[in-house]
């Protein structure tokens, strides 16, 4: 009898562990679940390039989120594309979503370009994830600008 019940309690622990294990670590997916839903926000940095701007993300539905990007400083007429990446800025942490569900800003003839579009993705304000405004299309491992998301102010 007491070969089933050390049976059964080691069955049990096995099973808890496994599925504790089976998650992302320092990783809470309830803290996550209750942090879709929230505004973010972020002021895109220039690095090593004149362009700067802001960035906003905001939940519009199941999976769906508005992006809103406004950039200056950009190269006269240019195209960048852009992405949110899991982690701070540099980290080049794995991009949200494909490739192509991010259109590119299009800069006018003074630098300034902005971007309005629904993305199919929710962005959890835990852990940290940031914009990367890049070079050009040609050259999407240079990033231009960059700024780390946090919930915006209530």
């Amino acid at each position: 009898m007491k070969s089933v019940q050390l049976f059964l309690m080691i069955a049990s622990w096995c099973a808890a562990t496994a599925c504790a294990s089976s998650s992302t670590p320092g990783h809470d997916p309830a803290a996550v679940s209750a942090d879709i839903g929230v505004r973010l926000v972020t002021t895109l940095n220039a690095v090593n390039s004149r362009v700067f701007g802001t960035a906003e993300v905001s939940p519009t539905g199941a999976d769906r989120s508005r992006v809103v990007i406004s950039i200056r400083g950009a190269p006269l007429n240019s195209e960048l594309p852009w992405e949110i990446r899991a982690g701070q800025c540099g980290e080049g942490g794995p991009a949200l979503g494909l490739e192509a569900v991010y259109r590119v800003i299009s800069a006018r003839s003074d630098g300034t370009g902005e971007l309005s579009v629904t993305v199919p993705m929710t962005v959890p304000s835990a852990p940290v994830h940031s914009v990367n405004v890049l070079a050009s299309r040609a050259d999407r491992d240079r990033v231009v600008s960059c700024g780390v998301l946090s919930p915006a102010a209530r």
